[in-house]
């Protein structure tokens, strides 16, 4: 992931080097932001053939796997909340935009700005 492909950041931060701001926790709307974890269930709809009448499910959900899953035909997408937790008022810019590449709080949490700053250089954020 590149600082380009994440717009709002770049403005956030031209917009606190303006106000002269090094370490402040970015809002939204005036809104404290919060993780949300999500599990995501996509739903499929696939036919295949079984030769016995012993173990018919197991059988054919084997079958199913084993098929070519781009001849699964798309149902629907389910999304269930499974924890929304606020960030931390200590988080910073660094912060934000490890989470926003899909780094787990409970590590980030753990970083101080300069651990958060030097991941990112790591995968070429900035």
């Amino acid at each position: 992931m590149k600082r380009e492909d994440l717009p709002f950041l770049i403005g956030m931060e031209a917009h606190l080097k303006n106000e002269g701001i090094e370490n402040d926790l970015i809002m939204r709307g005036g809104n404290k932001m919060k993780v949300v974890e999500l599990e995501i269930t996509k739903s499929y709809k696939a036919q295949v053939v079984v030769d016995s009448d012993e173990n018919v499910i197991a059988q054919a959900e084997k079958k199913a796997d084993n098929m070519n899953h781009n001849h699964w035909s798309y149902q629907d997408t389910e999304f269930d909340a499974i924890s929304v937790t606020d960030i931390s008022d200590t988080f910073t810019r660094e912060h934000i935009t490890l989470l926003e590449c899909g780094y787990p709080y409970e590590k980030v949490k753990k970083y101080s700005k300069e651990d958060a700053e030097g991941e990112l250089e790591a995968i070429n954020v900035y």
